[in-house]
């Protein structure tokens, strides 16, 4: 991460800086006043990541790795710079070309921005450094490991054959950018090691999607997160209608389910 300043004036107000093209720009501030010792502790830990073995929930996802914390905002700042740097890479542009027809095909026009593909390479490295560090219990230790999770060959390797793969957002593997890729990946897996990774049980990423890109841009991509209550809502009445149909029983249905390893029937 890149180097962050703090200064309170007076003991109680806290402002947090961060070194951006040689210029200090303000990233957040708080006020001891209004917050109690737990909250104001969490915002503490989100710059020093002093705290382990941290459950891993939605909501500190959020603020640890989202569009306001340290994290986010030293990684974007690399990842900027490694795109201007490499913007006019062969590779890189077909990468970014490709990822804005395909936006284009699904949303019925262009909908793209360097800002939204950054927020979107920023999101698919940090999900895939989760997947593995929570399959595997493991920290990568090279270079070429941190790589291969990009490219999904560290997950094919121990038979996940379709979990990820190299995509539009390994452009920053491109041969200029590799060292800076790996700082930027150790960074962020170091970050994640604050988690025992092994007591997830929700949807870590969907508050940090929402957080990352913007209400309006999600707008015009067409894209709604669907709360897990209508979700699970629409599950059971589609169950219910599958009940009612001639020659399906509850018993067959949720044999069948067992047999996929899919949801529990109610």
């Amino acid at each position: 991460m890149e180097p962050i300043s703090a200064f309170s004036p007076d003991g109680l107000l806290f402002e947090v800086y961060i070194l951006r093209e040689n210029r200090l720009e303000k990233i957040d501030s708080i006020s001891l006043r209004t917050l109690t010792p737990e909250d104001a502790f969490s915002w503490f830990d989100r710059f020093l990541f002093s705290t382990k073995e941290l459950v891993p929930t939605s909501q500190d996802i959020v603020k640890r790795f989202g569009p306001r914390s340290p994290v986010f905002v030293s990684s974007f700042q690399k990842l900027r710079h490694m795109f201007n740097q490499s913007r006019d890479n062969p590779s890189v542009k077909v990468k970014f070309e490709e990822w804005d027809k395909l936006l284009s095909k699904v949303y019925g026009g262009s909908v793209a921005s360097d800002e939204l593909f950054l927020r979107h390479t920023y999101l698919s490295i940090l999900v895939k450094l989760i997947a593995y560090l929570a399959l595997f219990m493991e920290r990568p230790k090279h270079k070429d490991e941190f790589f291969s999770i990009l490219e999904g060959e560290a997950f094919r390797q121990r038979g996940f054959q379709n979990l990820a793969e190299s995509d539009f957002f390994t452009w920053v593997l491109s041969s200029p950018l590799l060292n800076n890729a790996h700082g930027l990946l150790r960074g962020l897996a170091q970050h994640l090691s604050a988690y025992d990774l092994s007591k997830i049980n929700e949807d870590l990423l969907k508050e940090l999607y929402q957080q990352l890109v913007d209400p309006e841009t999600r707008h015009d991509l067409g894209e709604f997160y669907t709360p897990d209550w209508l979700a699970e809502l629409t599950l059971r009445q589609a169950f219910l209608t599958l009940l009612a149909a001639p020659g399906l029983s509850y018993s067959s249905l949720s044999a069948y389910s067992a047999s996929k390893g899919s949801m529990e029937l109610p």
